[in-house]
């Protein structure tokens, strides 16, 4: 059923909301079981205050369209015939509803941390002598193909940023293709590309010259070339919304201010996500990993190997503990959590549908929903079975010659799937789905990134950039959320030095 709020009509919307949902009871567009959005919902929804909504359902109860069930939760019920006025029996639906119906370490060091030393390490043959590439070398081959690969990634992304955003800001459709805009964008490529040069030069430099006679470090360099790079974007992102913000003032650039919203109201009931039970796999790869290191506790090394070098050998050891041996079952546990409530907030996330083209936007939002949903259950499931993997070959001695390849490219492989991702939405003009005015405030969004807008009573919106949600800055849960997100991998790092 749709749901359209004239916003310039002299109707009070609670009673446009009232009229709407008791016309569609009498015309059979609300069934019997079909549940009605709760009034937070519907207020995300229509971006609309939470007190308009809860208004137009008092009196839809106080008219006996509604009633409310205190020991299931809240749930409302319709429970009079629009069009006869006779009370109906009716079965509560979910939220609001109107209808019935191997050991061997290196030397211990005496401080309860063994190490390998890495200075110096040579691969040789049978007969001892030098193999083409050493350790040393093989790592500064991995780490600037890595970095490589992150440069590529973020002056790529440039060209599927949305068509009708230019550095956070709106651009109308006649100006899209102008030649000051192009030149805006070009600007920016250059400069990023310029940046990640310097960045790569920066960290060669730094990582040889502290290294002496080792080959020197490889860790140092790409640390050294991602603060240049990443530091950089700042200045880069900041030159060129300059840029954009006097091209706007000076073409009077300006979102058109909508005088209607349109909703379906059964939306999420069209939505077809991955089911958070599906994630019981998840779970089950983590009991198997932690079960069969408790029955093999006996022949589990002890030290146990807790790092590992480019070529596959232990640098790094940890006495044989609970912490040590279950610690990836911990961050598999973790992980899991964190994709399942991404999951669910997918599921949660309000509707932004065009007025214009309802039907169609309709289509695009549940196109880019269930793309969105499938993508993060195949990365979390690829996430635990690789970390599985990786206990195994710590546990148990797998083959490390043949698995550190694999093991290697993962960082390469998880950002080479989000490209893909991101490429497959551009491609397919689902990220022009949330086209709907409210993502055209440009006052909305702080530095054409974060949503701050008080607004708009939802905690999520889809981003400008990127893809998927963010946080809306403004609601008061906000800053809570945003909090909670930054203190989980710090929560993992204090668990690994608790238990390790």
């Amino acid at each position: 059923m749709w749901m359209e709020i004239d916003l310039q009509s002299e109707v009070p919307i609670y009673t446009q909301l009232v009229d709407q949902l008791i016309e569609g009871i009498a015309s059979k567009q609300l069934k019997p079981g079909d549940p009605l959005p709760s009034v937070r919902s519907l207020a995300a929804d229509l971006g609309i205050n939470l007190h308009t909504v809860n208004k137009a359902y008092q009196v839809l109860k106080q008219d006996g369209f509604l009633q409310v069930h205190r020991k299931q939760g809240g749930r409302r019920t319709a429970g009079r015939d629009a069009r006869y006025g006779r009370g109906v029996s009716r079965q509560v639906g979910e939220g609001h509803s109107v209808a019935r119906c191997g050991g061997g370490g290196p030397r211990h060091d005496g401080s309860g941390v063994c190490r390998a030393e890495r200075s110096g390490l040579q691969a040789t043959d049978e007969e001892g002598r030098g193999c083409e590439m050493n350790a040393t070398q093989m790592e500064w081959l991995v780490i600037g193909i890595l970095d490589i690969v992150i440069s590529l990634m973020m002056i790529v992304v440039v060209y599927l940023a949305p068509k009708h955003l230019l550095f956070g800001l709106y651009v109308p459709e006649a100006d899209r293709g102008s030649e000051e805009v192009r030149r805006i964008r070009g600007r920016h490529v250059g400069a990023t590309v310029v940046l990640w040069v310097l960045g790569l030069a920066a960290g060669a430099a730094v990582g040889l010259s502290v290294g002496g006679e080792a080959g020197g470090r490889p860790e140092t360099a790409l640390v050294t070339a991602l603060i240049i790079q990443i530091g950089g974007l700042i200045p880069v992102w900041r030159s060129g919304r300059s840029q954009a913000l006097r091209l706007k003032h000076a073409r009077d650039w300006s979102a058109e201010k909508p005088s209607k919203i349109v909703i379906d109201l059964l939306f999420r009931q069209r939505q077809r996500l991955v089911g958070n039970w599906w994630f019981l796999i998840h779970a089950a790869i983590v009991m198997v990993c932690a079960a069969s290191a408790a029955l093999h506790w006996d022949v589990i090394p002890n030290p146990v190997p807790t790092h590992f070098g480019i070529t596959g050998e232990p640098d790094e050891y940890s006495p044989k503990a609970f912490g040590s041996v279950f610690m990836l079952n911990i961050v598999q546990l973790v992980l899991i959590i964190v994709f399942l409530l991404v999951n669910m907030s997918i599921r949660q996330a309000r509707q932004q549908l065009d007025p214009e083209r309802p039907e169609a936007s309709r289509a695009q939002q549940l196109r880019f929903r269930k793309a969105n949903s499938v993508f993060i259950y195949a990365l979390s499931l690829f996430v635990v079975v690789m970390l599985g993997l990786g206990q195994s070959v710590t546990l148990y001695g797998w083959p490390t010659g043949r698995l550190s390849p694999a093991m290697l490219g993962l960082p390469a492989l998880l950002i080479l799937a989000v490209f893909g991702f991101v490429w497959y939405v551009a491609r397919q003009g689902l990220d022009e789905a949330s086209g709907a005015a409210r993502t055209q405030e440009d006052e909305a969004w702080r530095g054409g990134v974060f949503y701050y807008n008080k607004a708009d009573p939802a905690l999520m919106a889809e981003k400008r950039y990127g893809v998927g949600w963010t946080i809306n800055f403004a609601h008061p849960l906000g800053i809570l959320v945003f909090a909670a997100m930054l203190l989980v991998p710090i929560a993992v790092i204090a668990l690994v030095a608790i238990f390790a």
